[in-house]
């Protein structure tokens, strides 16, 4: 059978190609949340004292993310990537 014929939708090749695609996507958004929590608790930790609350701005975090983190798993030494993890946090 091929590719949309005989009412496969989709080969094998596609199939993984938009799993992975789905994977990753849940990854980086999960990755992004925890960044994110971080970033809220240690923002709430320092404005204690202040009467309006400071909010996390989650679009920037995740568009740093994305952006940053390609060069840091493409980064083959390995302080060299832990310093630029760091950085993004």
């Amino acid at each position: 059978m091929h590719c949309g014929t005989d009412g496969v939708p989709f080969c094998s090749e596609a199939w993984d190609a938009i799993s992975r695609y789905i994977y990753s996507t849940i990854y980086i958004n999960n990755l992004a949340e925890d960044i994110i929590r971080d970033a809220e608790a240690e923002l709430e930790e320092k404005e204690k004292h202040r009467k309006h609350k400071m909010m996390v701005n989650r679009t920037l975090g995740i568009g740093i993310l994305k952006n940053d983190l390609i060069y840091i798993l493409l980064e083959k030494d390995a302080q060299k990537q832990d310093k630029l993890f760091q950085q993004i946090l």
